[in-house]
């Protein structure tokens, strides 16, 4: 981008997982660390932090600056979510220092309006403005669309996109899809949960399921491109899942479970269904009808 430059830590290790890792704290503590050394050098107006980790880094470094903290998700809210060894405890310990962050901040934009509420108990509504995320501007590669319809031909094409985490609700998404003549086509997750998910579907007898793996973050939207239905199944969360703006993008149906996560945008446009296997299965087999 013109006028911006980007400064980034050293980075000591790959791919780093969705979620909770040993290497997010070690990289926080370089970030920290950086800051304070940019901070020290060079005169700024303001300070902003995206998610919780780097809003209390500016919260460190700001001094007299004002703080802006954007929130994409509640660390307090994913722990009751993955359910994690010791995640009651780790759950206090980010609520406490959202608290924080939350009264700190000159602004705060949350990209889910549930957001408003949570920050509202804490600190004073007139500074938060809900700012909603955006799907990435990315142009469809037709030989990645037209290669997924030629792979997947002969049937109705049912695709999710995203991370495999337990909430994303795969294991919910395989049982509704025991007995739906179609292609189930399952782009992301890593290559353990690739292998957790393809074994899962072979005991539930599942043949039609197709997991194709970690894919650019730029092809997605040609891979979504192919499907005739998106599928959201998700089991938990308040949060709006930024790849739902991809979906809608794309303007086709799309299935997703009657979750605080999903019934914040515009009820018209989807079809909800219970998170439970038979109702999801119901709603998939009236699409395919």
């Amino acid at each position: 981008l013109e006028n911006v430059r980007v400064h980034k830590v050293w980075r000591f290790t790959g791919h780093i997982p969705i979620g909770l890792s040993w290497a997010k704290p070690l990289y926080d503590l370089l970030l920290l660390f950086k800051a304070i050394g940019m901070r020290l050098r060079k005169k700024y107006d303001i300070v902003h932090g995206q998610h919780i980790e780097g809003t209390l880094i500016g919260l460190l470094v700001k001094g007299r600056l004002p703080l802006y903290y954007t929130i994409h998700s509640l660390l307090s809210e994913e722990m009751e979510i993955t359910k994690v060894p010791g995640a009651g405890a780790l759950q206090r310990l980010f609520k406490f220092v959202e608290k924080i962050a939350y009264r700190a901040a000159a602004k705060i934009f949350p990209v889910s309006p549930s957001f408003l509420e949570v920050v509202g108990q804490y600190t004073d509504r007139q500074k938060c403005h809900f700012i909603p995320d955006v799907g990435p501007e990315a142009p469809i590669k037709s030989e990645i669309t037209e290669k997924i319809k030629a792979d997947f031909n002969g049937k109705v094409r049912f695709m999710y996109s995203g991370n495999l985490t337990v909430y994303q609700g795969i294991d919910l998404l395989l049982e509704a899809f025991q007995n739906i003549d179609a292609h189930l086509i399952v782009v992301g997750g890593s290559a353990d949960m690739v292998q957790h998910y393809q074994n899962l579907a072979d005991k539930l007898g599942v043949h039609n399921a197709h997991f194709l793996g970690m894919q650019r973050a730029e092809d997605i939207p040609s891979y979504l491109a192919a499907a005739d239905v998106l599928v959201s199944p998700r089991l938990e969360g308040s949060n709006i899942p930024s790849k739902l703006f991809t979906y809608i993008g794309m303007q086709k149906p799309i299935v997703m479970t009657d979750i605080p996560a999903h019934t914040q945008l515009e009820k018209q446009a989807f079809l909800f269904c219970q998170p439970t296997p038979a109702d999801l299965a119901i709603k998939l087999q009236s699409l395919l009808d």
